[in-house]
C-alpha cells in the first residue's frame, strides 16, 4: 500500500508539470505547476496554489559564480553549513548527493519541522555546478510524499544561455 501511495504521488506530481507553466529567476529557467501564483522576491521567486503565497509553498533562488557572493563550493559540509542549516534543529532531515544532469551535483534534505498547527514537511535542493548555484525548496503542511512534487520541478531547473 505504502508503494502504491508513493507511485500515485509520483504520478500526481508529473501530472501536474505536465501542464506547467515556465519561471525564470536570474538565469535560471524552471517551470511550476500551472495555476500556481509566483511573485519574484528579490534574487529569488516564491510559487504557490495560493494567491495569498501560502503553503504548499516554493521558494527558488538563483546566483551565478560571476556574483561574489556566489563562492560557496560545491562541497557537502559547506552546502549543509550554508543552504540546510535549518536541518540541524528540532526537526528530522534525510541527506542525499547526487550528480546533477547539468554536470554538478544535486545536494538534497528532507523531513519535518515542528510548527504551531501542526507540523511542516520540508524537502530542499542545492543543485552545484560550475555555472552557478540554484537553492529549491518546498514547504508543506500535507504528507512527506506530496514533497515529491519537487523533484519534478528540479527536472526542469536549467540555466539559460550565457
Amino acid at each position: 500500500m505504502r508503494i502504491f501511495r508513493s507511485r500515485f504521488a509520483i504520478l500526481l506530481a508529473m501530472s501536474l508539470l505536465s501542464c506547467a507553466t515556465p519561471a525564470t529567476t536570474g538565469n535560471v529557467r524552471f517551470e511550476v505547476p500551472r495555476g500556481w501564483y509566483t511573485k519574484s522576491e528579490g534574487d529569488g521567486l516564491a510559487a504557490s496554489p495560493d494567491p495569498n503565497l501560502g503553503l504548499p509553498l516554493l521558494s527558488v533562488e538563483a546566483c551565478e559564480r560571476t556574483d561574489p557572493a556566489c563562492s560557496t563550493p560545491c562541497d557537502a559540509t559547506k552546502v549543509q553549513a550554508n543552504f540546510f542549516f535549518f536541518s540541524t534543529a528540532d526537526g528530522q532531515f534525510t541527506f542525499s548527493q547526487r550528480p546533477w544532469a547539468d554536470g554538478g551535483v544535486d545536494f538534497g534534505v528532507i523531513g519535518t519541522i515542528p510548527a504551531e498547527g501542526g507540523a511542516v514537511q520540508v524537502s530542499s535542493r542545492v543543485l552545484c555546478s560550475d555555472r552557478g548555484i540554484v537553492f529549491l525548496s518546498l514547504m508543506s503542511k500535507g504528507s512527506l510524499e506530496q514533497l515529491s512534487l519537487l523533484q519534478s520541478i528540479v527536472e526542469t531547473v536549467r540555466w539559460r544561455s550565457p
